[in-house]
């Protein structure tokens, strides 16, 4: 379930959420118009690290969080193996995995250091790529 909140700001801000509320007695320096900011709030949405007990199954945004990872890295994981999805999963699917599994391999760190150099490698070698054909273009 989400919730919207308003919140009314000082001056307008560069961003693609403001809306412009009809005039009205107060004034800012935009000629009498309040600005106001929507805030989406999803319910039951909270962090996973301020759970008292994790859920059996988390999804790959809650597993990036408990591993250190950025989300876009849980991909690169999945194909070299370093991690495995509950299941078999379509490719298109949501990936779910056992926290079980994620909090042991939080804990070791001789798996963190392979995730680690794996992602390093991965992202060295896209932005490798990108600056040959950048340099082959000039």
């Amino acid at each position: 379930m989400e919730l919207w909140s308003v919140q009314p700001l000082a001056e307008p801000e560069a961003c693609d959420t403001l809306r412009m509320n009809e005039p009205s007695s107060r004034t800012s320096r935009e000629g009498g118009f309040l600005f106001y900011r929507l805030v989406k709030f999803v319910m039951n949405e909270k962090p996973i690290l301020d759970y008292v007990r994790l859920p059996a199954r988390l999804d790959s945004q809650q597993t990036a969080q408990l591993l250190g990872f950025a989300p876009h890295d849980i991909p690169i994981l999945l194909r070299t193996k370093l991690l495995s999805a509950l299941g078999k999963p379509a490719a298109n699917a949501p990936k779910f995995f056992a926290s079980a599994e994620i909090e042991k391999l939080s804990q070791d760190n001789a798996w963190l250091g392979k995730a680690t150099r794996t992602i390093t490698t991965h992202w060295q070698g896209r932005n490798g790529s990108r600056k040959q054909i950048c340099s082959q273009l000039v």
